[in-house]
């Protein structure tokens, strides 16, 4: 190689990444080349961090709904109505 430009990727203040372009021409990045690197840096650094957030709210929103599964399968499976208003209060403590 014979140019590099390279551009950190900063979110909410943190180092995120870093561009790297490389290029077998002798200073083949001026201002203009840096300048449009570093607006593709700021604009896709903070999706990692929105992806992680989003990620974790999907994976709540598993766990409520398996939650939420294994509870009307238990409730399901009591045909007794006697027995369901006597073991309702148990089986959340499950």
């Amino acid at each position: 190689m014979r140019s590099e430009l390279a551009v950190p990727m900063t979110a909410r203040g943190k180092l995120v990444g870093v561009i790297d372009v490389q290029s077998t021409r002798l200073k083949a990045y001026g201002e203009q080349g840096r300048s449009m690197l570093s607006l593709i840096g700021s604009r896709v650094a903070g999706r990692p961090l929105r992806t992680l957030a989003y990620n974790r709210r999907v994976d709540r929103q598993n766990r409520t709904l398996r939650t939420l599964a294994h509870l009307v399968a238990r409730v399901s499976a009591i045909l007794d109505l006697d027995e369901l208003l006597t073991k309702s209060p148990r089986l959340h403590a499950r």
